[in-house]
C-alpha cells in the first residue's frame, strides 16, 4: 500500500512537471513575430554639398514595370536614407527636384529579405 502512494505520487509529479515543461515551450514560442518579410535600401551620399542633397529625391521601381512608381523618397543629408521594400529587383533614379534638365543616377538593385543593399553616390 505505501508503494502504490509512492507510485502515484511519483506519476503525479511527472505529470505536473510534464504539463509545466509544455506550457514554458508554448509560452517561449508566443513571443513577439520576429520574423521579417522585407530588406532594406540605403543611400549613402558622399562626397555632396548638403544643399545639393536636400534638392536630391528619389524613384523607385520594379525592374520589371519601370513606368510604375511604387515610392519617391526625398533625400536628406543629416539623416540616414533607408528605404524598406519588399523582396524583388528594383530601378533607383535619382534626380534633382529643381528642373527636368539636370542629369539623373540610374542604378539597380536586389533587395533580399533581412538584408541590406546600399547604394553609394
Amino acid at each position: 500500500m505505501h508503494q502504490n502512494f509512492i507510485l502515484t505520487s511519483a506519476k503525479k509529479a511527472f505529470r505536473v512537471i510534464g504539463l509545466l515543461f509544455i506550457t514554458l515551450i508554448f509560452a517561449s514560442s508566443c513571443s513577439e513575430d520576429d520574423t521579417t518579410y522585407t530588406g532594406i535600401l540605403n543611400i549613402e551620399i558622399t562626397n555632396w554639398q548638403p544643399e545639393w542633397i536636400s534638392h536630391l529625391f528619389v524613384i523607385i521601381s520594379p525592374l520589371e514595370q519601370q513606368d510604375e512608381i511604387i515610392k519617391i523618397v526625398k533625400l536628406t543629408s543629416d539623416a540616414p536614407n533607408h528605404v524598406e521594400l519588399n523582396p524583388g529587383n528594383y530601378k533607383i533614379l535619382i534626380r534633382a527636384d529643381n528642373n527636368d534638365y539636370t542629369p539623373y543616377i540610374t542604378e539597380s538593385v536586389q533587395i533580399q529579405i533581412g538584408k541590406t543593399e546600399t547604394v553609394v553616390i
